[in-house]
């Protein structure tokens, strides 16, 4: 069944989708890969550098299709770039000596390849390497022997494999259906070592799960659904890191898979902003139906910008992109909304970014509004959701919030009634006022305690590292749930705002600050006062 499903795949990918398994083939062969594509207009005939575990280097050009004389007059500039242009890369030394391929997920015409005896012969003469040519069967072989006997083997995972195939690219991503289909396929459903127990095993089955994550999101990333794309690969992030932490592994062991799945987030976020900077607004489709959902649409793209804006400032200070950034998140900010937790996390993205980009006090009242919005939400007698609700488990208070008035128990809107209760409970609350408090504004802190010690401030305390990044921990861990002293005085408060306990926090993400915040956009409820302070920490206080 899996070569059927390999096939079919590998038959309909364009260029774009079988970009990223291709690399992790690569990879799984020894190489380093030092450059992705983009796919942009501006392109230099190199979608994939990469340099191998001897030290040559090796540049790609991926095509779609069947190569006829016609596409290969079409490609010959491109290839000849490939070929005759030199590698510009910080990390490749100028002038130096690589091998070309062309690499496609078809055939190849008996009459090109008479073009490319010809075009090699130039190459010669001219003292470089031939072309090297990768076709379909190539491809077909090296996914197969990696994935058949490493993809699902019950038959529920294939079903869920299969379904990925059906996906609409342009709606939300599947997460929990996504998520079922990795943790079962490393291993993670339960605390057991089973067949993956040692770090060979755990390397086959971390690329095998790769290409799987690939799979699932070709349809995603045809529609150019970036924050789709974005949130499976922190995903698959996320789950390996789990998987790293069950078995004790040295995490250096995977240094390159981590690479590879960073770089494809990075560029989805620089692909969302160029597609934000093309458009008027925010708008899908009918604008009187997608009206309810579009704060929030702005929420979540304008919050991960704001990743974006943090992580080109943490590697240096490319003034381009932070101003073009910088731009559109002014320019969408006002639009942003909260109806759960699970926006905080992207509104104080927001928050981190503007400190770097605006020396007001703006930032500051933005970051005192996240706090009242949480306060004033329960006055009004509902609260906000708490972080494990997603938008559409929350279409009543949508309703309720856009027509302003109660919903008659009589009428039918599809949807089951919340039975939970969110007055007064905060899982974000206590870390948000510990990092107002370290802005040292007592007065305004003054007025704003009494209601804070109204709020039951909860948070769940996993009971191994790994089971941090796990969507669920059914029986392990609990809830942790405590209220806030009535009085509290400003020093010991500043005090326990500007430490934070290293302890309650994985060591993937005190090692990479830019994982931890994209993780906690899409794992919202597993947020706790130490991670908020550790992120505030090192992407407020110690970003330059």
């Amino acid at each position: 069944m899996i070569e059927r499903v390999v096939e079919n795949w590998l038959n309909s990918a364009s260029e774009r989708s079988f970009q990223l398994p291709f690399c992790y083939i690569l990879q799984n062969q020894g190489h380093k890969i030092l450059h992705l594509t983009r796919h942009r207009p501006m392109e230099f005939g190199k979608d994939v550098i990469t340099i191998d575990s001897e030290g040559n280097y090796h540049a790609y050009q991926l095509k779609q299709g069947f190569i006829n004389q016609r596409i290969w007059t079409e490609i010959f500039p491109q290839l000849a770039q490939l070929c005759y242009k030199n590698l510009a890369h910080p990390h490749v030394p100028k002038d130096s000596t690589y091998i070309p391929y062309l690499v496609t997920n078809g055939g190849i015409d008996e009459e090109v390849y008479r073009g490319i005896d010809d075009f090699n012969e130039g190459l010669e003469a001219a003292g470089r390497p031939a072309l090297k040519i990768l076709k379909y069967d190539d491809l077909y072989t090296d996914f197969l022997t990696l994935g058949a006997k490493l993809w699902p083997t019950e038959l529920a995972d294939y079903k869920k494999l299969i379904e990925f195939t059906l996906f609409d690219g342009d709606t939300n991503f599947p997460t929990e259906k996504f998520i079922s289909l990795l943790e079962s396929q490393l291993e993670l459903s339960t605390g057991e070592i089973d067949e993956i127990k040692n770090l060979p095993s755990a390397k086959r089955q971390v690329t095998s799960s790769a290409l799987l994550t690939s799979y699932c999101t070709s349809s995603f990333l045809e529609r150019e659904n970036h924050v789709a794309v974005i949130e499976a690969w922190v995903i698959y992030m996320a789950q390996v890191n789990a998987l790293i932490l069950k078995l004790d592994l040295d995490k250096k062991e995977f240094e390159e898979v981590f690479n590879i799945a960073k770089q494809i987030i990075f560029q989805n976020l620089q692909n969302l902003t160029d597609e934000l900077e093309q458009r008027k607004d925010l708008f899908e489709g009918n604008i009187i139906f997608d009206l309810p959902f579009y704060g929030y649409r702005a929420t979540r793209v304008i919050g991960l910008i704001s990743v974006l804006f943090l992580w080109i400032k943490l590697n240096g200070d490319d003034r381009e992109q932070l101003d073009r950034v910088s731009k559109l998140i002014k320019k969408y900010l006002h639009e942003c909304r909260i109806i759960s937790e699970a926006h905080l996390p992207y509104f104080l993205s927001i928050y981190w970014a503007m400190r770097k980009y605006d020396s007001s006090q703006r930032p500051v009242g933005f970051l005192k509004m996240i706090i009242e919005t949480i306060i004033d939400t329960s006055r009004k007698g509902f609260g906000l959701a708490n972080p494990y609700y997603k938008e559409k488990d929350l279409m009543p208070i949508h309703l309720q919030n856009i027509l302003k008035i109660e919903i008659d128990q009589s009428i039918s809107l599809g949807v089951e009634p919340l039975d939970d209760s969110f007055e007064y409970t905060s899982f974000y609350l206590n870390g948000l006022v510990h990092i107002f408090a370290r802005l040292n504004y007592k007065q305004e802190m003054r007025f704003l305690w009494p209601s804070v010690t109204h709020f039951r401030f909860k948070h769940f305390q996993f009971e191994e590292q790994w089971h941090f990044f796990k969507w669920r921990n059914k029986d392990v861990g609990k809830e942790k749930s405590y209220l806030p002293n009535f009085t509290q005085s400003w020093k010991e408060m500043r005090e326990i705002a500007t430490n934070h306990d290293e302890d309650q926090i994985p060591m993937p993400i005190i090692n990479d600050p830019i994982f931890g915040l994209l993780f906690l956009l899409f794992y919202p409820h597993r947020v706790n006062p130490d991670l908020t302070k550790f992120l505030d920490s090192e992407l407020r206080i110690n970003l330059n």
